[in-house]
């Protein structure tokens, strides 16, 4: 069986799209960590999900969790010397998804940032899913997610929910019409 041939865009943004300053997430709220590790790791039993980032979104991994366990990491960078341990270096999104479209044990992929990786992966006309994390707050960004093509609409949503972080979020699912 060919591997998908769609893959899916997983952020979490401010009010105003912000999604970094200074090369790190601007807030740390546990309940939307599980949901991405959640999303990006549950795969059937011989299968493995696929994330796709760029460099700077790697390197602001902490060191325990970087590469993402449990995930086949693939990060965009020109620099063929990259130190590429545990991960697979691509020179584009492009790349990454025929990378993946050619291994019958990839499951599901999922785009993961950063900013310009987004931009790129939100025309692609192979997305067919972002899933959103709305920070219900507008922490000062200095990195934003684009904003959403018109021919995506917003199929699910949570409700606003308070968080054990004392932060409000609310998890939307946006599918292509």
């Amino acid at each position: 069986m060919i591997a998908p041939r769609h893959f899916s865009i997983i952020v979490a943004t401010n009010l105003s799209n912000g999604i970094g300053i200074n090369n790190a997430l601007p807030w740390k709220i546990k309940a939307d960590m599980a949901f991405f590790k959640t999303m990006t790791t549950t795969a059937p039993v011989g299968k493995f999900n696929v994330v796709i980032m760029g460099r700077k979104t790697f390197e602001s991994l902490p060191d325990p969790v970087r590469p993402l366990p449990e995930r086949m990491n693939l990060v965009i960078t020109t620099n063929h010397e990259y130190p590429s341990e545990g991960i697979t270096i691509i020179p584009s999104l492009e790349a990454g998804l025929a990378r993946c479209a050619s291994d019958p044990t990839v499951h599901r992929v999922f785009v993961i940032g950063g900013a310009q990786v987004y931009d790129t992966a939100v025309e692609h006309h192979k997305l067919d899913t972002i899933y959103l994390t709305r920070v219900i707050n507008t922490t000062q960004c200095d990195a934003f997610f684009p904003a959403i093509p018109e021919r995506f609409k917003l199929s699910q949503h949570s409700g606003i929910v308070d968080t054990a972080d004392n932060t409000q979020i609310q998890f939307e699912v946006w599918r292509r019409t």
